[in-house]
């Protein structure tokens, strides 16, 4: 279920696990979404995505109790890994 955002975030939602999901806005039209505990400070991980769109969508799509990580990233900084136009067949790892 998605409740009103907190504050800064342009999306977020419980999980049932006592976790959140959240999507923060980055600089020139990019989004972060991120999974961390819901009363915490700090985010456990998080995914990058060229637009807020792309984040919002995966947002809405990812169930973490099914999947280690979302679709459409592209750019996961805690690996270093990186995605070009999100596609898993073009990850690469720039340390």
């Amino acid at each position: 279920m998605t409740t009103e955002p907190e504050y800064g975030l342009l999306a977020s939602r419980s999980l049932p696990d006592a976790r959140m999901l959240g999507v923060e806005p980055l600089t020139y039209g990019a989004a972060r979404l991120c999974i961390g505990p819901e009363n915490g400070q700090w985010w456990e991980d998080f995914w990058d995505y060229d637009t807020a769109a792309e984040a919002l969508v995966a947002f809405r799509k990812w169930d973490p109790a099914q999947a280690a990580e979302p679709s459409g990233w592209v750019r996961h900084a805690p690996s270093g890994r990186r995605r070009l136009r999100g596609d898993p067949a073009n990850e690469e790892v720039r340390p």
